[in-house]
């Protein structure tokens, strides 16, 4: 079986000629733009919890510590996996933020997302609506649901205290009050 890839997410695939001495090869893909990719769980691989178009544009790291990728194996398995079983094949629009991508993108600055044990999700088939109401109704441990305009902000742990709230929220304007299925 072929080794799984995915574009670098310290240098965004940005190759590097060898000759070139002011520019030094990147330290994870070493120029060649390109790291090794890894299954976190049946439905879910770590290159679309790190894929960022604003880091990639702005060339912001988005490389995972090996905590981060623990974190975001526990997500997939213990999260998205049981919330996929349910709704369908979702589509993550953000995982993983390093720091300086979460300021860029203006991110909470206490947000899951720093550690991995949060992603933004859109369903492929169904209402994000629909997606709340079937997390607010299942046994599953988790932190928050929040309906966001376009996705929905499903997170594993509360960072630092690693708390599951379960905690349903939506954003309206500014503020996060607690939402309710209709």
């Amino acid at each position: 079986m072929p080794e799984l890839t995915m574009t670098c997410p310290r240098c965004w695939g940005r190759k590097y000629e060898s000759s070139d001495a002011r520019v030094g090869a990147c330290s994870a893909c070493h120029g060649d733009g390109v790291v090794p990719d890894e299954q976190l769980s049946p439905h879910f691989r770590l290159s679309e919890l790190l894929r960022s178009t604003e880091a990639a544009k702005r060339s912001i790291e988005n490389h995972p510590a090996v905590a981060d990728v623990a974190n975001l194996r526990a997500l997939c398995r213990e999260l998205l996996e049981p919330v996929r079983a349910a709704v369908g094949p979702l589509i993550i629009t953000s995982g993983l933020r390093r720091p300086e991508l979460n300021r860029a993108v203006k991110g909470e600055p206490t947000s899951a997302h720093l550690v991995g044990w949060a992603a933004d999700v859109v369903p492929v088939r169904g209402r994000r609506e629909d997606l709340m109401a079937w997390i607010a109704s299942s046994s599953l441990a988790w932190d928050q649901a929040i309906l966001e305009p376009t996705w929905v902000h499903l997170g594993l742990r509360k960072p630092i205290t690693g708390e599951q709230r379960r905690q349903l929220l939506r954003k309206e304007g500014g503020r996060y009050p607690e939402w309710k299925a209709a």
